[in-house]
């Protein structure tokens, strides 16, 4: 029994997404964890990301004050000569509403870790589940206790304006993502669209060091100028929001702002095993399909990619061919459904 090309074909983005158990219940998890945060404030703010993670702080910028903007980080050299407004500022019809649902989007660019319909929730899932067993082993062991809600709000917003800047193309890859001050650009978006909707300074920060841990002077540096970037884009000033020279990152780091840093090195493992997954998929494209080299940028692959990473994840397939080899992987292919 060979899977259905056709039926992968038939398939969007969004209707694989939906069909993965996988992702179902790794934003069901978000979801349920999310809905334990103690703050009730809080925790209406983070529920209201997973239901509808949109860049509604698009709605105060106009095409003039997004160009002043590209303008003002290329002569920072900030981002890449190349990178236009359009690039830099993807399409978003309605800034209230999200392009797509949390649920749906991939969790990095096409080459990248999770890269795949439902990635996001499935990264962010495993990123949250980590970073709570890092709170209950630090209680375990030292006697600590970590504020999980500023963990657990850290860590789902750490990644949240990828259903915006990783949309969805015809040809099943998605938008490409420049590099925005050293970092993926979806990370100061993410930042800025925090601040834009009014969560606190302590726990933008906690989302911010998701990329770089906060305890030595460069990375406070780094941190510093993704946090100043983002309030240029929210419209705040950084010393008035808690952000500046003079504001929090001048106190000592607190664990959870570590937590949410150590909770997100999941993308390690993973970006080898995209990298190795991804290949074994184009080599059983082309001895089971028949696929040609040109092909394997299309909607003709990319469907069926999509399609079986979205159901079983690159994790799984990974685990079996580093542990069983080929054979073994194109066995596995070939029976879902």
């Amino acid at each position: 029994m060979t899977l259905s090309l056709a039926k992968c074909q038939a398939m969007l983005p969004l209707d694989m997404a939906k069909a993965s158990a996988i992702v179902q219940d790794s934003y069901h998890y978000l979801l349920e964890t999310a809905d334990k945060i103690e703050k009730e404030y809080l925790r209406q703010r983070v529920l209201e990301v997973l239901h509808n993670p949109a860049p509604s702080f698009l709605s105060a910028l106009d095409e003039r004050e997004k160009a002043c903007i590209r303008k003002m980080l290329m002569n920072k050299k900030l981002i890449e000569e190349g990178v236009s407004t359009a690039l830099l500022f993807p399409p978003c019809e309605n800034p209230q509403i999200a392009p797509q649902p949390f649920w749906c989007a991939p969790g990095s660019s096409y080459f990248r870790h999770h890269a795949y319909p439902g990635g996001l929730a499935v990264h962010t899932a495993l990123n949250l589940s980590i970073s709570l067993s890092f709170c209950d082993g630090y209680k375990k062991i030292y006697h600590c206790l970590p504020d999980r809600d500023l963990v657990v709000a850290g860590q789902i917003l750490h990644d949240f304006q990828k259903p915006w800047v990783l949309q969805w193309c015809s040809d099943g890859s998605c938008t490409p993502q420049p590099v925005l001050a050293g970092t993926a650009m979806h990370h100061i978006f993410g930042l800025a669209e925090a601040m834009f909707r009014g969560f606190e300074p302590e726990i933008v920060i906690a989302q911010a060091c998701a990329h770089l841990p906060p305890g030595t002077s460069p990375s406070v540096k780094q941190i510093a100028l993704w946090l100043a970037i983002a309030c240029h884009i929210a419209g705040k000033e950084p010393a008035a929001y808690g952000v500046g020279k003079k504001g929090m990152l001048r106190l000592l780091p607190p664990v959870e702002w570590f937590i949410v840093y150590q909770g997100d090195q999941n993308w390690v493992v993973s970006m080898q095993a995209a990298t190795e997954v991804i290949a074994a998929m184009q080599r059983y494209a082309r001895e089971v399909y028949g696929m040609e080299e040109s092909e394997l940028n299309t909607w003709k692959f990319n469907a069926l990619r999509n399609y079986v990473f979205s159901q079983v994840t690159v994790l799984k397939l990974y685990e079996i061919i580093s542990g069983k080899g080929y054979g073994e992987f194109q066995r596995y292919v070939q029976i879902l459904d």
